[in-house]
C-alpha cells in the first residue's frame, strides 16, 4: 500500500537498504515521495521516475509525522522515526514509560540522561499544539520527582524557548534554547553522516553565570535512542535570530 510523504532534509537516496548500498542521488528537503514498501527504518520509495531506498529518519508521513501547527497525539510523536541510519527509533509506546509528560500530553522530545542513572530529560506540550495555542514545558529530574520545569506559567510559553536548525547533505543539527536564573540551557541534536564513524547524538549544554569558576558549563549527554525530536517545534517556538 503506498503513503505519500516528503523529505525532511537532504538526504540520499540508495540502491538498497543501508549506508553500503551506491547513491543513487540526492533529495532536497521538501521533494514529494511515494513510499512502496518499508523495510525495517527503510523506505523503498519512487521519486522522479527513480526507485530507491530511504531512511525513514528524513521522510514526513501522514502515518507518523506531527504535523506544523496541527492537532497532534501523545502516539504520533512515539511512532517518530527519527533514528540514524545505523540504529532503531524508541519503540512505540516509549513516550509514554520514559518520559516526564503525562498521559494528557504530548511526548516532543524525551531521553534518559547517560551520566544519572534514572533521571530523564522531558520536552512535553498540550495535545492541542501550535504557534500560538498549547503550551511547551521543559522538565528535568525523576519520574514522580521532577527537579526543574520551565517555564512554570504555562501561557504563551512558546515564546519562552528559541529554536534552530543547520542541515546541509549529510548533516541536521537541531537546537532549543532557553534561560532560567542566569543559566543558559541548549539542548541539542547532531545528526552527522560525513563523520566516520557517524554521529548521533542529543546533549543538553547548561552555561553557569560568569562567576570567575574555571568550570562555566556542564554537558549531559542523552541515552540511545532517544523519543520524538526537537523538529517538532519547528514553526511553534520562534527561530533563533
Amino acid at each position: 500500500m503506498s503513503e505519500k510523504g516528503k523529505t525532511k532534509s537532504d538526504v540520499n537516496l540508495r540502491e538498497g537498504p543501508g549506508t553500503h548500498f551506491k547513491i543513487v542521488s540526492v533529495l532536497k528537503p521538501d521533494t514529494a515521495v511515494t513510499v512502496r514498501e518499508h523495510r525495517g527504518d527503510w523506505l523503498k520509495v519512487e521519486v522522479g521516475g527513480k526507485t530507491g531506498f530511504l531512511h525513514g529518519k528524513f521522510v514526513w508521513l501522514p502515518s507518523n509525522a506531527i504535523p506544523r501547527g496541527f492537532m497532534i497525539h501523545q502516539a504520533d510523536a512515539s511512532h517518530w522515526k527519527l533514528a540514524p541510519e545505523r540504529r532503531r527509533s524508541a519503540p512505540p509506546g516509549a513516550g509514554r514509560s520514559a518520559s516526564l509528560c503525562t498521559a494528557e500530553e504530548t511526548v516532543l522530545f524525551s531521553c534518559k540522561i547517560a551520566a544519572n542513572e534514572g533521571k530523564l530529560l522531558s520536552l512535553c506540550g498540550s495535545k492541542a499544539l501550535g504557534e500560538k495555542t498549547g503550551y511547551i514545558q521543559y522538565r528535568f529530574g525523576h519520574p514522580g520527582k521532577v527537579e526543574l520545569e520551565f517555564p512554570k506559567e504555562k501561557a504563551g510559553s512558546q515564546s519562552a524557548f528559541r529554536y534552530s536548525r543547520y542541515t546541509r547533505p549529510l548533516v541536521t543539527y537541531l537546537e532549543l534554547r532557553f534561560s532560567l536564573g542566569g543559566y543558559r540551557y541548549s539542548i541539542q541534536e547532531n545528526h552527522n553522516e560525513e563523520e566516520s564513524p557517524p554521529v548521533d547524538e542529543a546533549v543538553i549544554e547548561v552555561s553557569r553565570p560568569d562567576d570567575g569558576s574555571a568550570e562555566r558549563s556542564i554537558t549531559l549527554r542523552c541515552r540511545q535512542p532517544v523519543t520524538g525530536s526537537l523538529m517538532a517545534l519547528e514553526g511553534i517556538v520562534p527561530a533563533s535570530e
